[in-house]
């Protein structure tokens, strides 16, 4: 039998299996990768589990019958989600997607989960579904959520407006399609960038786009012209907090625009002890109520790596509490209480990080940590850049290193 493997009973036995054994061996035994003909040459007890590599699924022997117990994805397989789609008829193909993010993930909990899995959520506004997203999936460090976005360099032609309402207007994007009026984009690490120019990055709204021309609302102004920056425009939109209890490989392109009710409330929650590694790329996460928490990581064994995000208007934009990890890398926070809020032996490593326009960059409280990477831009905040101040201890024992 191809993949036999050393077996461990619950009474401590251990047992090399062969398909001509007779399992009546005491405790629960769970069996290696077994065919269907070799299933059938066993003479198992109740209580024997198996891999059914012809099925793909787990079986147990319970009263002289295999029962079918967990359906098994063990090569890589695609899901898909649109706003066209249905969640009752659906198949999540290609051809006939799911309505919801939340018909993939139920799909996926039926499954033990043994490769990787795409679940590619296409362009448009989900904002109709508001209550939280749960992923919860154990075996979620093989599921990636890639919704649809797009990326462009560009430089701003010009700067107009007043004080506390300037616009940005890029001339000839290649994007314009994908642009929606007040919707959000991220600008971040530029090509060529002047330090007056580093005002631009960040969150920022979409006020108005034309065939040409796209116009970016901010309150700082920056240089006219000049500095080459990068555009990540996630397209599909959520209103709704997220709370994520297990590892989860990567989720992509989400612009997730909600107002939590509450003080000291957490827009999104990774919650549960040893979560392990939690990975977001190209998203954006905005609230219109600055009295919650942004992110909240708030149990030893949490990792959370954030590649070009952005958060805007929160108390603590990326709150790390109790012993979890941050590791950001272009990503930032804008027009927030704290951009980074790192508590009680939280550790946090910025890499190419923005921290434009908010009351105070950096904020580390009882024994935590903040590492500064190259190309960390703390600029325009509108009470500090850093508390404790950088290289000294403060606030209980806490830190922040340049």
């Amino acid at each position: 039998m191809a993949n036999r493997l050393p077996l461990v009973t619950t009474d401590g036995l251990i047992k090399q299996v062969q398909a001509s054994d007779n399992l009546k061996v005491p405790g629960f035994l769970t069996l290696g990768t077994l065919t269907q003909s070799e299933i059938d040459a066993l003479t198992p007890a109740n209580g024997v589990t198996v891999y059914n590599e012809t099925n793909n699924q787990f079986e147990s022997y319970e009263n002289g019958t295999w029962i079918t117990k967990l359906n098994v994805i063990s090569t890589e397989r695609d899901l898909y989600v649109a706003t066209t789609g249905s969640d009752s008829t659906g198949t999540g193909s290609i051809a006939n997607p799911w309505a919801t993010l939340d018909k993939a993930l139920s799909y996926l909990s039926k499954f033990v989960i043994l490769a990787k899995v795409t679940i590619y959520v296409a362009a448009g506004d989900y904002t109709a579904t508001t209550s939280t997203l749960i992923i919860n999936h154990p075996n979620g460090d093989k599921i990636y959520i890639v919704g649809a976005y797009d990326t462009e360099t560009i430089q701003f032609s010009s700067v107009s407006g007043s004080s506390g309402n300037y616009n940005y207007v890029m001339n000839n994007s290649l994007l314009n399609p994908g642009y929606i009026d007040n919707d959000y984009v991220l600008i971040h690490g530029s090509v060529s960038i002047a330090s007056n120019e580093q005002r631009a990055y960040g969150v920022l709204r979409v006020a108005s786009h034309t065939v040409n021309t796209v116009t970016l609302n901010s309150i700082d102004a920056s240089a006219a012209s000049g500095g080459t920056f990068y555009v990540t425009l996630p397209r599909v939109k959520f209103a709704r907090p997220i709370t994520i209890t297990h590892p989860l490989a990567a989720m992509t392109g989400i612009q997730n625009l909600y107002n939590i009710s509450g003080t000291y409330d957490n827009f999104i929650q990774v919650n549960q002890l040893l979560v392990g590694l939690v990975t977001f790329n190209r998203c954006i996460f905005l609230n219109t109520n600055a009295s919650q928490h942004g992110w909240n990581r708030n149990y030893p064994g949490t990792s959370v790596q954030l590649n070009y995000c952005g958060m805007r208007n929160f108390l603590g934009g990326w709150f790390c509490g109790s012993a979890a990890t941050l590791a950001m890398s272009n990503s930032g926070s804008t027009y927030c209480t704290y951009g980074i809020w790192s508590y009680g032996q939280g550790v946090v490593q910025l890499v190419y990080t923005h921290m434009i326009r908010n009351t105070t960059a950096l904020y580390a409280d009882f024994m935590s940590l903040i590492f500064l990477g190259g190309g960390t831009v703390l600029f325009s905040n509108n009470g500090t850049n850093a508390s404790p101040a950088a290289g000294s201890d403060g606030n209980h024992n806490s830190y922040i290193s340049y």
